[in-house]
């Protein structure tokens, strides 16, 4: 049974309706959002969409996701597009789209999305540093360009929660940053932006490479939000936990303990 406290419907307002800000209890987890007013991180909804755990910075969390997860998330087709075809069967890409370059730590990630949707993308995505390398008519058409230039210069097109969390604090500034991009063979005068405003603890990288969590139990103080990530601290220690984890599954709140950590050289 799910016990939640109720928070302004001005803050949380929704065209459902407000949902509730879950204290105590237990929901499935449906998904992993932002909210468009009044929470700045990333939030834990249940799957009615009536309860919400906000992941602000600076609160204290305490939670354990348990059990199989009830559904699963479907790959969305547009991840898998080559720019041959379109995969739905009929395109709804036609709009301007850009090709764009996300930096974790050390690691360059070639992507593509909606040119109105560059900075939520790269927020989505958790890069501290980013910058649109090319803009086209359509997404078929930077799709196209986006395995081209993965393929040149070797450029990943996906960058796993591991790699992410390893890579945090190796790339600390602007400068060093765009040293590793003169590195790639891009358009001449491209400059990474850096995107740390974006989140809630720009200063992020000063605290040093997270442990990466084993296990469920999330305990702690929050740091931030950034992509799939929750970094949060617990005794002095900065851990990193994967939220896609929790999804589908009961999340109980309340006390819990947090379990022995996987440390980043086992992978």
């Amino acid at each position: 049974m799910q016990s939640c406290a109720t928070r302004s419907a001005e803050a949380l307002h929704f065209s459902w309706g407000a949902p509730r800000l879950a204290l105590m209890g237990s929901f499935v987890v449906r998904d992993i959002a932002y909210m468009p007013n009044g929470v700045e991180g990333l939030c834990l909804w249940s799957e009615e969409a009536s309860c919400v755990l906000p992941l602000e910075k600076g609160r204290m969390v305490s939670f354990r996701a348990a059990g199989q997860p009830t559904a699963r998330v479907a790959r969305d087709p547009c991840a898998l597009c080559d720019g041959s075809r379109c995969l739905k069967g009929r395109a709804d890409c036609l709009v301007p789209h850009v090709l764009y370059l996300a930096l974790f730590g050390r690691l360059p990630k070639i992507g593509v999305t909606k040119e109105s949707r560059f900075e939520r993308r790269i927020r989505e995505q958790g890069a501290p540093f980013a910058c649109v390398v090319s803009g086209f008519s359509d997404g078929l058409e930077a799709r196209k360009a986006e395995r081209a230039i993965s393929a040149s210069e070797g450029l990943k097109l996906a960058v796993r929660f591991e790699e992410k969390v390893g890579e945090v604090g190796k790339v600390t500034d602007l400068v060093e940053a765009n040293r590793i991009l003169g590195m790639i063979s891009l358009p001449a005068g491209l400059r990474l932006a850096d995107m740390r405003h974006l989140y809630q603890n720009p200063g992020l990288e000063s605290m040093g490479t997270p442990l990466i969590l084993e296990g469920d139990g999330v305990r702690g103080r929050i740091e931030d939000t950034r992509g799939e990530a929750l970094f949060f601290t617990y005794r002095d220690n900065l851990y990193a936990y994967d939220l896609r984890r929790a999804i589908g599954r009961r999340l109980s709140l309340g006390k819990t303990k947090v379990e022995a950590q996987l440390t980043l050289e086992n992978f």
